[in-house]
């Protein structure tokens, strides 16, 4: 996959809520964009759970690209 000459462009949760709500990033590509997710401690479940789900059930979730403790 080549990255496309363009911006990084990111969203974190800030305020009340920072360091509880996962941290996104979009990174568009030459492909289209590509999504990046890493989940609080509390959340640790959701990388293995979406691999699980996409395996089983394709057409509902997300293509995981790769997925690393908690990150997607």
């Amino acid at each position: 996959m080549k990255l496309a000459p363009c911006s990084f462009g990111t969203s974190r949760s800030c305020g009340p809520d920072a360091g509880v709500a996962p941290s996104v990033a979009r990174v568009p590509t030459a492909d289209g964009d590509v999504w990046f997710k890493e989940v609080p401690e509390h959340l640790a479940f959701e990388p293995a759970l979406t691999l699980a789900l996409a395996e089983r059930h394709p057409e509902h979730v997300p293509e995981v690209v790769a997925a690393e403790g908690r990150r997607l």
